[in-house]
This record gives C-alpha cells, structure tokens and sequence, in this order.
C-alpha cells in the first residue's frame, strides 16, 4: 500500500489528452477500494473532501457535451481543494453548474432631438413693464403672433391689448382698453384670426372683439358681436382647430356649447353631463371629439355630433384641486396634470381608447399651484408649467413605451404669474427656435417677457427639416355646416422653410478632415490584446520615436527655409563691390 499511497494524477490529464475518462473513472474507484476509511486521513492520502472534488471532475468529464468553460472551471477547482484540508469533515462537493451568460445592459439613454433644449429671455428691452394686471382672472396672458391681451385692473372687466413686437418699456395707465361688462373668466385669440379676440365672462355671455391693425386708440364697451345662451358663469372658451368660426364654451350650468359665431348661434349642446366646474377642454387632431378635465376627477370624451353622452369617461386624479388635460396630437393619446391623495402633483398618459388605467405617468413634485399644460403637435413637446411655479419641464411623448420622456427643464428666477405659447407661425426657424414663450411674472405691477427655447445644432445655416415639419396654416379645412354634415376635413399645412434656405436633407455631405483620435478595430484590438508587455513598450516607444523625427524633419525643414530667408536678405560680394 506504500507504493500505493499516493494517487497517481497522471490520469487525470489524460482526460485532457484524449484518453478514455471511463478508464480515468476505473482507477480511481480501485484506488479508493483499496484504502481504508482511517488511511484517508493520514497525510500520505488525500482528505475525502479532495476525493469528492476528483470524483465529482470525473463524472463531470464522463458527462457528454459539457461546455469548455464549465469543464476548465471544474479542472481549476480539483488541485485547489486537493490542497486546502477542512477543518471539519464536509460532504462530497457537488458537480458545479455552468455560469450564466451575462445579460447585455439595456441602453437607458434615449436618442432624442431636443434633449438640450435651452431656454433664453429677450432682452430687457423688449419687456413690458408696469402692467396693472387683475389677477381674479381666469386667465392672465393670451398672446399670438400680432398681439398680446391682459385682464387690465379697473371696474367692468377691463382688458387691453397691445402689438406683440412692440417697443419694450412702460405701458401707459391711460392705455385704451376693452370693458366686457363684469369680472372676465377667459378668452381666447382665433387661431384663423389674428385680430378676432373672444371673451368670457361672469355675466354667461361671451363677447368678440375686432382688434384693429394698427392697434387700439380708443376705449371699446360695445363687442362686435355677443354669444348668449348660458345662464350661469362661464368657465373655458375655446375655438375649434379646423373648422372656421366654431367655439366650444364651458359654463357653471353644467353645460357645452358649441357656437356658429358668424350667426351668434348654438349649434351643439351638451347639457347636464358634468357635476362640477369644468377647468379646460381639448379637441383631438381631427377635431371630432373633445376632452374636458372637471372639478369632480373626472375626464370626460365627447363625440359632440354622435349625442350628448360622453363616450368615455374615468377619474384622471384623485386630488381635489383639480387637473388639466390636453390632447396630443397625432399621436392620439391625453395628457392630463393634476393632483394624487398625497397632494403630490403629477403628469399622466392616457390612451382614450382603453381608459381602464394610464399608460404612464411621472411625479413632478409636491407644490401646490394649479399647473398648464401645452402640448406641440408638431414635435410631440408636452410642456407643462403653473402659477407660482419658476420651473417649466418638458416631455417627449412616444408611441411606444415608456411613452413619456422627461427632457430639459428651465428655471427662471422669479416665479410665474402666467404665461402662453405662441403658434409655430412666430418662430424664428433660422435660430432653430422650437418655442416661444409669453411670460408674466411679478405682482402688480407686472412686466411680460418672452422667452425663445431653441435646439443647438450644428449647420444653421440650412433649414432644419427633421425638427421643422410642415404645420397647420390659419387657413381652415371647412366650415360649420360641412362640419355638422359629418365631414372631417385634414387641417391646412404650411412649410416653415424660409425662401432662402435649403432644406439639411438635401444639404451636401460634410466632409470631415483627419481624425485627432482613433478608435481600434475589432483586429487591432485583438492583436493587442496577444502582445505580451515588452511587445508592447517597444511598439509604444517605436511610434514615439517615429514622431519625434518627423517632428525633428520638419524643424529642420523650418530652419533650412529660414536660413535662406535670411541669406537672401544680405548683399552678396558683387553688390558689396558696386557699394564700394
């Protein structure tokens, strides 16, 4: 058995080298036939751990169709625990199973255009300043591309409007404003008509005024014309996307109307569907049906020429404070913004054709203000800011989940008081000018600022097609009675593109110069990996010796052209003579 005491690990390689593993397992097992239980632990015989370890390599190696990697980790394993003796007695070790392929780390940074939207103000001025605003108001800023109106403090519900790219500075006292006749709840510019201002007011009556083009010059208490048909406060005015002269107005009766303005009549209405104040209504990109967000939690979707029933309807938020909620677009989805339970304010999104929960939603934080949400059908850029709120965020809205991508925010320094978007039609596309913003801000006496939000890019002097599409003109597609009739027109669009731009997609390509750094390919990369170090300090050293003469070349090179600069400059021997 001396001879014996040993086991003989030749085998084992053999198992490596092709021999049989059956022939392997066989004389381990006469091996350990042979040898007593108590010589197994003297120190001429492996420990039992050790020969748990060996058996379990060998069945391992019997085994057919093992992967090389579980084998090699198995082979590593044995001399190891051969080595090492247990303090306590322990069981055969188990065949060890083959790692898990790593799972490739999802990419979580998603491309997107306007990731670095950058926010900056105009110059201080171009600001309004000095406004006496009322700020019982519903609404405290209402601007389009021509001009800007603001609830003006004073008896009668006063407003005043005033050319948008006007000279900054004061705004007089004594400026000629509008009076509505009571406390002014809303208003709203025609999308289709830049000068035609609605109004709503305490009195349910909703007034339109016809602002002239070279400004007002006199105080106005008789409207152009008046929609009367609510007996209660008006809530939200609201004129439709695509069709000419129709408005959608919200009242404390619990009621929506729908309004022919040029024959100041009702053509729609929805009685009785509602059980508390409205807070805003949106039409879908059609313009077919419409979204309202009331006090009671509940969202609401009409079909408006279908009945007065709501086709859908579901609580959007649990807090009571109320929400905002606004259609997106294209992409035929709801975005809404109110409160949770916990007072924690919150964005949602929500697919109006399965309305059995959201689709996504993000926490925005725990203020308290009422926010405003403004959404670009164009880009898909949810927007969403609020009184008393210094901070605007933006959202990508997708088609695909998770649905709604968080972009940049902007702070300001003081908080806002109320602000609006202006349309696509008073952006400046040369700067790459994606929005506009209107703000008011301070207590009055306020000041009106506006803000450019733009995407860096590279060759501006192109126009930027990818985040330019063609937008909605304010021409309509059709009026009220083909409307009624059921016809749904596509909206009129437009090009952004200025006469003397080219599109970037039919820009030439860039023709990019050598590369300062470059990244391996995938066979250099292998081959460095098989230099061994002094390989690779010698190729190292090699191509820091290559540049320094080439460095040195061209200094001597330099010196050379310097040296005949200055030999051709002295007077040579004939000339030294001719001196003489």
């Amino acid at each position: 058995m001396e001879g014996e005491d040993k086991l003989d690990l030749t085998c084992l390689s053999g198992l490596r080298n092709g021999a049989k593993a059956s022939e392997a397992l066989h004389r381990v097992a006469d091996y350990m036939c042979q040898c007593p239980p108590d010589a197994r632990t003297t120190e001429k015989l492996p420990p039992e751990p050790a020969l748990g370890a060996l058996r379990g390599l060998l069945l391992a190696a019997a085994a057919p169709a093992e992967e090389p990697e579980a084998a090699q980790q198995e082979e590593e394993a044995a001399p190891a625990a051969a080595k090492e003796e247990p303090k306590k007695a322990a069981a055969p070790a188990e065949t060890k199973k083959a790692p898990e392929p790593k799972k490739a780390t999802p990419n979580i940074v998603r491309y997107t255009k306007f990731r670095n939207i950058d926010g900056k103000p105009f110059m201080r001025n171009t600001h309004m300043e000095e406004l006496r605003i009322n700020p019982n108001c519903g609404r405290l800023v209402c601007a389009n591309p021509e001009n800007v109106a603001f609830p003006w403090q004073g008896p009668g519900g006063r407003i005043i409007v005033v050319k948008l790219n006007r000279k900054g500075g004061r705004v007089a006292s004594d400026t000629p404003f509008l009076e509505h006749g009571c406390e002014i709840t809303d208003m709203a510019w025609n999308p289709f008509d830049d000068s035609l201002l609605a109004t709503a007011g305490e009195d349910a009556r909703v007034k339109l005024w016809k602002i002239p083009a070279d400004g007002m010059k006199e105080n106005r208490r008789d409207a152009d014309s008046e929609l009367v048909g609510h007996y209660k406060r008006l809530n939200t005015v609201d004129f439709h996307p695509t069709v000419g002269n129709l408005v959608a107005t919200s009242s404390m009766d619990m009621a929506v109307r729908l309004w022919d303005i040029k024959s100041c009549e009702t053509v729609i209405e929805i009685p009785d569907k509602h059980t508390d104040a409205i807070s805003n209504l949106s039409w879908n990109w059609k313009g077919d049906l419409f979204v309202t967000s009331c006090r009671d939690t509940k969202m609401r979707i009409f079909d408006p020429r279908a009945g007065p029933e709501p086709t859908a309807e579901v609580v959007a938020h649990d807090g009571p404070r109320g929400f905002k909620a606004v259609w997106c677009g294209r992409r035929d989805l709801i975005a809404t913004c109110g409160f949770s339970k916990n007072s924690e304010r919150t964005v949602a999104l929500w697919d109006p054709r399965k309305l059995d929960g959201h689709i996504a939603t993000k926490l925005l934080d725990t203020q308290s203000g009422a926010l405003s949400v403004f959404y670009d059908a164009d880009i898909d850029l949810l927007i969403i800011g609020g009184r008393g709120d210094s901070l605007t965020r933006f959202f990508e809205v997708s088609s695909e989940a998770p649905y709604l991508f968080p972009l940049t925010q902007y702070q300001t320094l003081t908080a806002n008081a109320d602000y609006d978007l202006l349309p696509k039609r008073a952006l400046d596309v040369k700067k790459c000018e994606v929005a506009q913003m209107v703000r008011l801000f301070g207590s009055p006496p306020s000041t009106v600022e506006r803000i450019s939000f733009c995407v860096p890019r590279t060759r501006m002097e192109y126009f930027q097609d990818d985040i330019f599409p063609d937008t909605r003109t304010n021409v309509p597609a059709h009026d009220v009675s083909d409307w009624m009739t059921g016809e749904n027109k596509e909206a009129n669009f437009v090009s952004l593109q200025p006469a003397d731009m080219t599109k970037l997609s039919e820009a030439p390509p860039v023709e990019h110069g050598p590369a300062k750094y470059r990244l391996l390919t995938d066979e250099e990369r292998a081959e460095q990996n098989e230099l061994t170090r002094d390989e690779m300090f010698d190729r190292i050293f090699n191509q820091m010796r290559s540049k320094k003469e080439e460095e040195s070349v061209e200094e001597r090179e330099a010196a050379n052209r310097a040296a005949e600069a200055a030999a051709g400059d002295c007077a040579d021997e004939d000339e030294w003579d001719a001196y003489e």
